[in-house]
This record gives C-alpha cells, sequence and structure tokens, in this order.
C-alpha cells in the first residue's frame, strides 16, 4: 500500500491513511474522489487488516458502487465477495431481507418502482372518487412523507383532503402484496433499528468502518440511516462537495453536509483542491458562477492541466438552430487530423487528435429539450444514446415478462399478477377479462385475502366459490381461463424452485408465447435475458431474487453505456458524476436556466413576441440552480460551449428568451463567441448585433 499510495496527492494520502473516527473529506468536482475513496478502503483491508465484512461504503449510484468495486479488486488483488460496497437501496434491501419479519414482511417480498406505485395508487383512488389529486401527485406526496420519516398516522386533514388515508390505504396494501417502495427500503430499516435495538447493534458490530459518498446530497431518512449505524464506534468517513448539492427536489438537505462538524465535533476535515479533470479556464469559469453561492464550505480548486481554449457562448435563433450548430461542430471535431491544419480555433486550442462520438455530451434542463437535437442527430448521420431516458424496463414486453417473475418469487404481488392475468389471452374477449378480473378482486377483498389466494379457491372449489359465481355471474369459458392461467403459474413457479435467473426468464417466454412468436428477434427481451446471465452464479432461489432487486434498483445514469462510440444526451442532473471531453450545454437561458419552476416571486420582465406586453419570470431565490448549473459546466475537460437561444418553444407556446443570469458572472476575457452558421441561408436569421449577450 505505501507503494500505492504514491500515486496519489498529499491530501488524498491524508484521506487514505485517516481510517479512525469521524473524518469530512470536502471533494471539488475532478479531484479524484471515487478514486480516493477506493484506496481508502484498500487501505483498510490491506494495510490495516481490516476483515471485509467489517467495511461498508455506501455510493449515491450503481455505477458509482461498480467502479469502486473493480478499483479495489484491482489495488488488493483478491475477490471481495464480503465486502459491502452500494446505495442505500441496495444496502437496505438486503439487511431488510435478513431483519424485516418483525414488521409484517417476508424475506421474499417484492420492490415496487414506479409503473407498480401508480398502478397500486389508480387502484386505491377507485375508492376515492372525491379526491382530484392525479397518482402521479399522490406518489410525489408519499415519497415526500417517507423522505421526511412521516408516517401515514402523523398526518391530519392539514396535509390535504384524503391524503392521510389514501397514503395509510396504500401502506396496507403494500404490506398485503408483501412488497415495499423504493422509499420504504430506508424508512422500514430506519424504523427497525429504532424498534428492534438489538438488531440495531448487530448491524453496528457487523460493519466497523462506514463511508458514505455524495453526503451533500442525503435527505433526513438517509441521514438518519448514517447516524444510527455509525453512532456505537463513529468510525464514519462522509465525502461530498456542497457545491454540487442539487437534489433538494427529492428531499436532500445540504445542512447535513454543512452540519457535519457540529454532529462530530472531533471531526477531521480534509479538502481535496487539485483537480484532474478540467483545464484551467474552464476551471476558472466554473469558479467565478459558484462563489456567488453562500451555503458552501470554503476551498479553491486549482489545476496543473493546460491553460486550454476559451469557452465558446453561442448565441442562436432557436433550438433548431442550436440543435444545428452542435451538430455542426461535431461534424467539425470529428473530422480528423486534416481538419485540424486548416481550423485556425483548434490550433491555437493546441489540439492534435481528433475525437470520436463518445467524447461529446449535450446537456439540457428538460428532457422535452432533447427531442429537436435528437431529430437533428439523426438526420446528419450522428449515433446518440440518451440517458436516464425510456429505461428497458419500462418497456411492455419487458415489464410483463418481469411481472411473471415477480409473482414468481412472490406470488402476494396483486399489482404484477393483475398485470399478466390475460397475457397470454385465454381465448375471451377484454370485456369478458375486465368482469373476471373485478370479480376476483371483489372476492380478495371481501374475504381478507391475496389476489393469488383468490385464485387458488377458484381452483379449490372452496365454498366462498358459490358466492364468487353468483356475483361475478362468470360463464365457463372465463372459469375455464383462470383455471389456466392459475396451472401456468404453478408450473412455473415449479420451475422457478430449480431453474436460474436465465433459464426461468426463457422458461417464461416459452410458456407465455403460445403463438411459437420469435422472441429471439424482440431486442429488449434478447437485453433482458443478458441482464440475467450474471446471475447464474448463483443458485437457484437466490438467482431470481438477485435479478429482480438488481433490476428494481437501476437508476437513471445507470442506462449510461460507456462502451457506446455515441453522444451522450442527458439532463443537468444526470450527468452527475459524469466527465467528458467536450461538453454542450444548451438553453443557458433564464426560465431555463435557471428553470422558472426552481425560482421565487421575486419579478424581472421580459418583452414577449407580441411586443410592448411582458411575461413574467422570476430570479432564483434559492443557489440551487446555480450549483447545477457548476456541475454542467465541470462535466467538461476540455470544450465548453454555452448555447442560449432568442426564442425556444415551451409550454406550448413559442417565447422570448433572455440569456441566463448566470452568464453574467463569467469574466469576458474567458468567453469567445462562436456564430453558428447556418445550413441554409435564412433572410429571417438574426444579425448579432440584435441578441444581448448578457
Amino acid at each position: 500500500m505505501s507503494y500505492l499510495l504514491d500515486e496519489l496527492n498529499p491530501q488524498q494520502q491524508e484521506a487514505v491513511r485517516t481510517t479512525e473516527g469521524p473524518i469530512l473529506i470536502v471533494a471539488g468536482a475532478g479531484t479524484g474522489k471515487t478514486r480516493t475513496l477506493s484506496y481508502r478502503l484498500a487501505y483498510l483491508l490491506a494495510e490495516k487488516k481490516v476483515p471485509a465484512s467489517a467495511v461498508m461504503a455506501v455510493t449515491f449510484t450503481n455505477k458509482a458502487a461498480h467502479e469502486m468495486k473493480e478499483r479495489i479488486k484491482r489495488l488488493v488483488g483478491t475477490r471481495l465477495e464480503a465486502l459491502t460496497v452500494g446505495t442505500f437501496h441496495a444496502i437496505s434491501s438486503r439487511l431488510l431481507r435478513q431483519f424485516i419479519s418483525p414488521l409484517g414482511w417476508t424475506s421474499d417480498f417484492g420492490i415496487y418502482g414506479q409503473r407498480e406505485e401508480l398502478s397500486l395508487l389508480k387502484r386505491i383512488l377507485s375508492h376515492y372518487p372525491q379526491c382530484k389529486q392525479s397518482p402521479a401527485s399522490l406518489r410525489k406526496k408519499i415519497s415526500e412523507a417517507k423522505n421526511q420519516l412521516i408516517a401515514p398516522e402523523q398526518l391530519d386533514s392539514a396535509a390535504g383532503p384524503y391524503f392521510p388515508e389514501i397514503y395509510q390505504e396504500y401502506q396496507t396494501r403494500l404490506r398485503e402484496n408483501n412488497a415495499l417502495d423504493l422509499d420504504d427500503l430506508i424508512l422500514s430499516l430506519v424504523r427497525l433499528w429504532q424498534e428492534r435495538p438489538q438488531v440495531l447493534e448487530e448491524c453496528q458490530d457487523r460493519f466497523l468502518y462506514l463511508m458514505v459518498d455524495e453526503y451533500q446530497d442525503i435527505n433526513l431518512a438517509q441521514y438518519q440511516w448514517v447516524q444510527q449505524l455509525s453512532k456505537k464506534y463513529r468510525n464514519l468517513c462522509v465525502i461530498g462537495d456542497a457545491d454540487q448539492a442539487i437534489y433538494a427536489f427529492r428531499g436532500a438537505n445540504i445542512q447535513n453536509f454543512l452540519d457535519f462538524q457540529k454532529d462530530y465535533p472531533e471531526a477531521k476535515v480534509v479538502r481535496l483542491e487539485q483537480n484532474y479533470r478540467s483545464t484551467k479556464t474552464i476551471l476558472e469559469v466554473a469558479g467565478k458562477v459558484i462563489q456567488k453561492t453562500s451555503q458552501r464550505l470554503e476551498k479553491e480548486l486549482w489545476t496543473e492541466n493546460e491553460e486550454g481554449a476559451r469557452i465558446w457562448v453561442c448565441p442562436v435563433w432557436d433550438e433548431r438552430a442550436e440543435a444545428k450548430g452542435i451538430v455542426h461542430e461535431i461534424e467539425k471535431m470529428i473530422g480528423g487530423s486534416s481538419f485540424w491544419s486548416i481550423d485556425s480555433r483548434r490550433i491555437n486550442s493546441g489540439e492534435e487528435r481528433a475525437y470520436c462520438f463518445s467524447d461529446f455530451a449535450v446537456l439540457y434542463r428538460l428532457n422535452a429539450q432533447k427531442d429537436v437535437i435528437a431529430e437533428a442527430f439523426t438526420s446528419a448521420g450522428i449515433p446518440y444514446q440518451v440517458v436516464g431516458g425510456t429505461r428497458l424496463v419500462d418497456q411492455e414486453e419487458v415489464a410483463d415478462m418481469l411481472a411473471y417473475l415477480k409473482v414468481i418469487n412472490n406470488p402476494e404481488d396483486s399489482v404484477s399478477l393483475l398485470q399478466i392475468l390475460n397475457k397470454p389471452a385465454w381465448s375471451i374477449g377484454l370485456p369478458e377479462w375486465v368482469q373476471t378480473i373485478t370479480a376476483l378482486e371483489g372476492l380478495a377483498e371481501s374475504e381478507h385475502i391475496s389476489l393469488y389466494q383468490a385464485i387458488s379457491q377458484v381452483l379449490a372449489e372452496e365454498p366462498t366459490l358459490t358466492e364468487f359465481r353468483s356475483q361475478g355471474n362468470l360463464s365457463l369459458s372465463q372459469r375455464k381461463a383462470i383455471r389456466k392461467f392459475a396451472s401456468l403459474l404453478e408450473q412455473l413457479k415449479a420451475a422457478g424452485a430449480d431453474l436460474k435467473a436465465e433459464a426461468l426468464v426463457r422458461k417464461v417466454l416459452t410458456e407465455t408465447n403460445p403463438e411459437g412468436k420469435n422472441t429471439e428477434e424482440s431486442e429488449p427481451l434478447l437485453e433482458l435475458l443478458a441482464m440475467a446471465t450474471p446471475f447464474n452464479r448463483y443458485p437457484p432461489a437466490t438467482s431470481l431474487k438477485m435479478f429482480l432487486e438488481e433490476i428494481a434498483l437501476v437508476g437513471e445514469t445507470d442506462t449510461f453505456d460507456e462502451r457506446a462510440n455515441a453522444v451522450a444526451l442527458m439532463t443537468l442532473h444526470a450527468a452527475k458524476g459524469l466527465e467528458f471531453p467536450v461538453v454542450f450545454i444548451c438553453g443557458v437561458e433564464a426560465g431555463l436556466i435557471p428553470y422558472i419552476k426552481s425560482v421565487s416571486s421575486s419579478e424581472f420582465r421580459v418583452p414577449s413576441l407580441d411586443g410592448p406586453d411582458s411575461q413574467s419570470l422570476m430570479p432564483p431565490s434559492t443557489e440551487e440552480e446555480r450549483r447545477l448549473f457548476y456541475v454542467g459546466l465541470t462535466r467538461a475537460q476540455k470544450h465548453l460551449y454555452l448555447f442560449h437561444a432568442r426564442q425556444r418553444y415551451l409550454y406550448g407556446q413559442k417565447q422570448v428568451q433572455q440569456p441566463s443570469p448566470f452568464l453574467a458572472d463569467i469574466p469576458g476575457h474567458l468567453t469567445q463567441q462562436l456564430d453558428i452558421p447556418s445550413r441554409k441561408a435564412k433572410k429571417a436569421e438574426p444579425k448579432e448585433e440584435q441578441l444581448t449577450l448578457w
């Protein structure tokens, strides 16, 4: 380890060697945060001889967890199955599977994502016709309550009409389905530790050393999670950067990071300030923007990297000109060595090589901005990947396949069971199936049993079946269809006891495909099979559980494929933790950056398209939008482009835009204006002097 530590700078070495007691690592953008954490963990194992099972590292994304594991494996050179590295949700899930029974769930509980949560809330809302809130808004409110550790019984009518009752019903249904949503994973573990001190002590004695990444972005539930687990031994290392706190909308509280020394007065503070990512110019630009925030721990980033080119500020007419401008620049920079010799801008910046498509990232504030860019890339033949776009698990055929696997693993999961009840269709029409489902749900509710148990009663000809038939008035074909479905389910459940995840996915594909369609032609299903393959190393019962858990905990940035030679399109939030040689930030305009819905009621005026009338826009009341812009700036290694349009189609209408007020914080000597040439001459194209930069 002494030799390996020579690869670190003095501050990184200090952070690695400080293993006992609390330590706060203030790590600026691009200062080697993941590298430092990985070396620190390896130092504990190799130098301090701490057992791998006694160390836990909590990361913000699955991608970061995977990267850390790979680095530690290279450093230590041994297999580390006993090492616990993962997100709050992943680690909580694994601990709950061992300890959750006192809370009323079994160890094979399912994990509900957005799709299942909304489905459950829709069914609950059918009993509250007076409630005018949408399932999506209720889901958000429930998530906010859980992140603040607020249970349904702690709410009253002030929380909103019907909300306490719906929240309570939602929790009851989750328990009946033996399922937890993502927020429950953390909330339930905190609650378990509070109610069962012996369980908490067992976890504390197991994990003697705790490291938490991105500490500035934790919410109250996660904060309590960390506090309880580290309370006994206080060997807590947290690392983060207040300048990159961008998740207040998810309940994150930057104060947890700023107050760490109040929670742990004996804590050592180490600052990582040497940036290894960006040019001096990009770093100075980012520094000028972020220095106007007040909620931060002071640090001064510096770099030994080259000075680099000035950043490009690109005024354009509208979003289509913006997209064409990005295409134009990418095509130039992809051009190859012959191009560099004739383009003075590149020669002056000292560039010697051409770029590949994976070197570029396009960042935007709203997902709605990506469509025009994607269209322009398609027309130009530029490959791209949308990070955080439609996930594999959200595609219908994959969602159906996963629903089958979830029911095999957890038959009490009525939400997943309803999704597949008529897939494949059992030769009866849709109206009859709606009637069948209604009758089955009525039986389940009247008998206080799960939907699966209701189906089992139909098969067993229980006494309640007579009442069920009379209530549902089911035909012979309907009852026969129920039997076929139940028989298929029992067959697949039996197979689940003997088959590993990949083989079981193939089995379900075969058995649910009565028409013999060639599923091998389905790219999403082939991708699902590929995702199941790594879980073949586990025994059958464990293989399916681990696979379903992995699928349930996939985050938006986990969809980023670093191996793809494609331009990355993503929101500023999704870009956190990533870096690219060339970054384009779109829509650097008031109302987008800062986003209009994230700012206060203090107003300034901008002219409308119709002349003297004006519309209201609002300057930032919080600092989070400025921090988000800073995150975008610091993703760039070599070149940075900031685009702003004179007009943009937003919220269903064309609006006049003004440059973001954040641009005024960037000194002129660090920028240069880039005039984007049009592919076709347009007499309506504005002259440069008509556009205000700032």
